[in-house]
């Protein structure tokens, strides 16, 4: 539904996207969430460009953020399984 609001975002549509906010949120700041909403929305729309065709998805692939080496194991290591046996 926030996506549906124009980018030119005046005073009503902050006053809304906070109403919006304070009704479905206890710990969030309505008013702070909806400026910052307001300003990644038209960053985000000035970063695009334009090229009149549909992307592809080699285009939606290098748009992704390149995945962390270190994962969250990473202290861990994977051992071999005992062998299963009596003592010779």
């Amino acid at each position: 539904m926030l996506l549906s609001f124009p980018l030119d975002g005046d005073a009503t549509t902050a006053e809304i996207i906070s109403e919006l906010i304070y009704d479905n949120s206890t710990t969030l700041d309505g008013r702070r969430f909806a400026q910052e909403f307001i300003t990644r929305r038209r960053a985000d729309a000035a970063s695009k460009k334009p090229s009149g065709r549909a992307p592809s998805i080699a285009d939606v692939v290098k748009a992704q953020p390149k995945p962390s080496q270190q994962t969250e194991w990473s202290g861990f290591k994977v051992v071999k399984q005992k062998k299963k046996g009596g003592r010779s």
